[in-house]
């Protein structure tokens, strides 16, 4: 079977501890992958859903992710018009699958006071989560999003919203995604 040590720490509950840290790492690392401190807006400016999008996608540009603008912004709200991305618990993830990124990418923003994404609990959106990947490669997207997800479970979200600073949001990501489950 496992060697004694293993067996000993085993009886302790260490190694169950060992595996999560890893997860723990594991997570980390691939929200440093996608995400940076640029990417945090702690405060959007725009009270719509289109000026709200057109912000966190102006991000990706200043920082030289995207280069068109106009053309990504009407790709998303293409998307946005078939089926909102306003999810429950005032978290919407505006999307889409475009030529323009080679890998994904993501920009976060926050509006304490909401905006209305047509979210099926009917409450406004306050955590936005863009998200842009390549048409080719839809993979990523996929593990990324049930990462953010399990990283803002009530108690992420609260720790985020509360965020005045790009650093306080990356601070709060990164706590919620070290306690967050699975």
């Amino acid at each position: 079977g496992k060697p004694a040590i293993v067996r000993d720490l085993d009886r302790r509950g260490q190694v169950s501890h060992l595996e999560t840290d890893r997860k723990a790492a594991s997570r980390r690392a691939s929200l440093v992958t996608y995400l940076n401190k640029d990417l945090l807006l702690p405060e959007l400016e725009a009270t719509t859903k289109e000026g709200a999008i057109r912000e966190l996608v102006e991000v990706l540009h200043r920082t030289g992710r995207v280069g068109d603008v106009d053309s990504i912004l009407d790709e998303i709200l293409v998307r946005e018009s078939q089926m909102s991305t306003g999810m429950e618990h005032g978290l919407a993830i505006p999307h889409a699958r475009t030529d323009q990124v080679k890998a994904l990418v993501c920009a976060i923003g926050l509006k304490k006071e909401g905006v209305d994404f047509g979210a099926m609990d009917d409450q406004p959106s306050t955590i936005l989560v863009l998200t842009l990947s390549p048409r080719t490669a839809p993979g990523p997207q996929v593990q990324f999003m049930a990462m953010i997800g399990r990283a803002l479970n009530a108690e992420g979200r609260k720790r985020l919203l509360a965020s005045e600073t790009s650093e306080d949001m990356w601070g709060g990501l990164t706590r919620a995604l070290e306690n967050a489950e699975g």
